[in-house]
Parts: structure tokens; C-alpha cells; sequence
């Protein structure tokens, strides 16, 4: 976890620090901690690119701070809204219950099972209920997980 740009992420109120430890309380003490760095990015990307409709993959940290993004961007006239999957029903329910209430109607957290797949002769997975929307911006979250073999 690294804290290069903490003192930059709440000077921007990206997310208040009253919110990210009600947040964290709320979360299972076995959830990931935000990583200022990855999130800083993502806030200043939203706040420049001001998209319309976003589509993420894996609901979490990044849904909070791109909802808060779109609640800033939508105050100054720039209406947007997020759409986050999470193949894991237990983390999409754990991030729609610990959403901060005024960040609620500027996304929706939808748990979709993932399918396996085959294109091309290429092996993979597919969210089986992506919403029929036209995404301005998609967001993937990718954790890779090593196991000692």
C-alpha cells in the first residue's frame, strides 16, 4: 500500500476522512485499504474526462471514489453515472451497503456471475449481466493473486 499522494487525495475531498474511516469501520476487517495512489488517478481522471456513463469491473475503493467524482463533476453541470460489477456477490453487497448515502444515486453495484468462455480458441470469462448501456469510460480492476506453488 503505498501514501504518496495522501495529503493530495483529501486536500482534493475526494473522499472526506470522516468517510473513509466510517468506510473502513464498516468494511470486514479482512477488505483491502484504499491505495491513495491508484485512487488519486482515477478521481483526477473522471474530473478531467467529466464521462457520461462509466462501466467498471470489480466494485470496491475505485466505486466510491469515481461516484464521489461524478458527484462533483455533476455540481458544476457535468451529469455522469457508474455502473459497477462485481462477480463476487459478497463484495457487491458489502460495497452497496457501505456507500456513503449522498454517492448512492450517482452509481448502481450489481452483482454478475462470470461465465466461462472461448474466442477464438483464446480461454477466458465473461460477465453474464453487463447492462445495455454505451460506456464513455471503462474501468478494470485487476488483482492478481500468487500462490506458492
Amino acid at each position: 500500500m503505498t501514501y504518496q499522494n495522501v495529503s493530495k487525495f483529501f486536500s482534493e475531498n475526494v473522499l472526506k476522512v470522516e468517510t473513509i474511516n466510517e468506510i473502513i469501520s464498516r468494511r470486514p476487517p479482512y477488505a483491502m485499504k484504499p491505495d491513495y495512489n491508484d485512487l488519486i488517478f482515477l478521481w483526477d481522471t473522471v474530473r478531467k474526462r467529466k464521462p457520461k456513463v462509466i462501466l467498471e469491473f470489480g466494485s470496491g475503493w475505485s466505486t466510491y471514489v469515481i461516484a464521489s467524482a461524478i458527484a462533483t463533476n455533476a455540481a458544476e453541470g457535468n451529469k455522469g453515472f457508474l455502473y459497477s460489477l462485481d462477480h463476487m456477490e459478497e463484495w457487491a453487497n458489502i460495497t452497496n451497503d457501505t456507500m456513503p448515502k449522498g454517492l448512492k444515486e450517482y452509481c448502481k453495484v450489481v452483482y454478475s456471475q462470470v461465465k466461462e468462455n472461448e474466442y477464438e480458441e483464446i480461454q477466458g470469462f465473461v460477465f453474464s449481466d453487463i447492462p445495455d448501456i454505451i460506456p464513455n469510460m471503462v474501468f478494470l480492476e485487476v488483482q492478481i493473486l500468487l500462490k506458492n506453488v
